[in-house]
């Protein structure tokens, strides 16, 4: 028996006669198929398919299934909405809400659900080198964030200059067309000791993680 190994898709198979054919054919997945790996939603799982085939007289063998299947592994894909997190003209002492106008979403773009992961510099006129000088710097800890609209009063949680993870629980998106998104807005206080005019520029990062699948 003649053995050959080759490849296709589905349709479309190429190669010479023999008595035996043997090849791989694969098939994509949209982003959204649902994991089955460890600590995935659907652990006890697989993705199982079915194959047969028809010669070139019309004739089909039957349709086999898969016993084993495959483990569909857990993708973290996301993006975010918007890249500049504007605070606009603040006097020394004056702070801004966080509001919609510095608002940024994580989208799910993977099949898991989403927490993020939350980090920043501290702002400056010469950035990315600032003294220190509290005459020239705001701090990193002057910014704040919520998963809703606040006043800065209001709002608990400082960013810092070490990731922390924040629990936003975007649903795993289960639709191509619609992708399932969470909002994190931010505000900042401009320290009173701020005596140097100009634009304040730092960095925040904003990272994508896996959330429990319990929340997908």
């Amino acid at each position: 028996t003649s053995i050959w190994n080759f490849s296709c898709t589905p349709g479309a198979c190429a190669g010479t006669s023999s008595a035996t054919q043997v090849w791989t054919c694969s098939f994509p997945l949209w982003f959204i198929a649902d994991a089955t790996d460890v600590g995935s939603k659907f652990p006890a799982d697989n993705w199982l398919f079915q194959a047969s085939t028809t010669d070139s007289t019309g004739s089909s063998s039957p349709i086999a299934e898969s016993t084993t299947g495959t483990e569909l592994l857990q993708f973290l894909g996301y993006d975010i909405s918007s890249t500049t997190i504007a605070y606009g003209g603040l006097q020394p002492g004056q702070s801004a809400d966080l509001l919609s106008s510095t608002s940024v979403a994580l989208l799910a773009e993977g099949n898991v659900g989403l927490d993020e992961s939350l980090f920043g510099d501290d702002m400056c006129p010469t950035y990315p080198v600032c003294t220190g000088n509290a005459t020239s710097t705001i701090f990193v800890a002057n910014q704040k964030y919520y998963v809703a609209p606040l006043t800065y009063a209001a709002a608990t949680s400082s960013l810092s200059g070490t990731p922390t993870t924040y629990t936003v629980r975007v649903p795993k998106t289960i639709a191509t067309s619609t992708l399932q998104s969470k909002t994190t807005y931010w505000g900042i206080l401009v320290p009173g000791a701020i005596t140097l005019s100009g634009n304040y520029i730092g960095r925040n990062t904003i990272l994508g993680v896996t959330s429990p699948s319990s929340a997908w």
